[in-house]
């Protein structure tokens, strides 16, 4: 009888240990899991401040290209005989005040 209970104690303890081992690394993997999921939220966040901080750059600096084209756009070209205003009313086919 003294093989069988040391067997027995033997298995047991096996067992117990067994569920502990098992209970353990399901406490890791959900510790891992926190952890990795507190450590993407905290990318997201950082990633959202550098973009709002970007923005926020970008709106002090001036866009001289769009400021260019605009200018062109509306105004067309300044001279002496056109004015501020450009020619872009005007065919060359049409007379003028210098009689041409």
């Amino acid at each position: 009888m003294g093989y069988t209970a040391v067997a027995l104690a033997s298995l047991t303890y096996g067992v117990v240990q067994g569920e502990r081992s098992s209970m353990a690394q399901k406490k890791g993997l959900r510790l891992q899991k926190e952890a990795q999921d507190a450590a993407s939220a905290q990318a997201m966040r950082q990633e959202r401040a550098s973009s709002e901080q970007y923005a926020r750059e970008n709106a002090k600096i001036p866009d001289i290209g769009a400021m260019l084209t605009s200018a062109q756009d509306s105004s067309g070209y300044s001279s002496l005989l056109s004015g501020v205003r450009g020619n872009a009313g005007r065919s060359l086919g049409r007379p003028t005040l210098l009689g041409g």
